[in-house]
This record gives C-alpha cells, structure tokens and sequence, in this order.
C-alpha cells in the first residue's frame, strides 16, 4: 500500500516524494535560515545608508496623560535624547514656553473641530496663532 511505501523508505523516489517531514523540513530549515541571514544584512547595510543622512529626529507630543510630566522636563528629555523637531497636538501654552529657547523646532497640531474655519480664511488662522 502506499502507506507502507511511504514508511519503507525502500524505492529511490519513496525517499525523495515520501521523505518524513521532520527532514525535509529540516533541509528546507537550512536553505530559509540563510537566506534570512543574507536578508537581514543586506538590510543593515541598507539601513545603515539611509540613516547616516538623516537630519533629524522627532517625535509627537501630546498632553492627554492621566500623569503628564511637566513641560521643562519633557523638553529636557527630549534634548537629551537628540530630539531636534516636536509636533504638539494642542498649542499648549506651557509646552510651547518650554520649548521656546530650546533649540528645537516645533510643529502645532490645529484641532479637528477648527480645520475648516482655519481653511476657510486667513484671518482665522492668523486669530488662533495671536491666541
């Protein structure tokens, strides 16, 4: 029967069709890992050269936390950490003072609720920066 067939290892086809699995995963197991490895450091090298022009690093910021950290030390963490660029989502008024003589550039989040109004003229745009 071919369950016998599969199990006698007897033919030279019964070995190549009707291997056990463990060892045809086990060959396969090989070829993948490898070609994992070449994968992973061509990666690498990839990375590698598209980082190393990289001029920056940012993050976001929001102020809905059940314990915000405050604003001088956010902005400490930040600098100390090579964060050069910030995107507020809310124009915080604590956070925007401590990051005022920073160095670091700040990006401000407008709120859903404003985006048309602000689309929709100039001077309610200029209005909600004054503010």
């Amino acid at each position: 029967t071919r369950t016998q067939k599969a199990n006698s290892h007897e033919t030279p086809h019964s070995e190549s069709i009707f291997q056990p699995k463990n060892l045809m995963y086990k060959e396969m197991g090989r070829h993948d890992t490898y070609q994992k490895l070449i994968s992973f450091c061509l990666s690498i090298l990839l990375l590698h050269n598209v980082f190393k022009d990289v001029e920056g690093l940012a993050c976001n910021w929001g102020t809905m936390a059940s314990h915000p950290l405050p604003p001088n030390i956010v902005v400490k963490l930040l600098r100390d950490n090579g964060f050069n660029k910030v995107k507020l989502f809310e124009a915080d008024s604590g956070a925007l003072r401590a990051l005022g003589k920073s160095g670091i550039q700040v990006m401000v989040g407008i709120p859903n609720d404003l985006l048309a109004t602000m689309a929709s003229t100039v001077t309610a745009a200029e209005l909600w920066v004054q503010q």
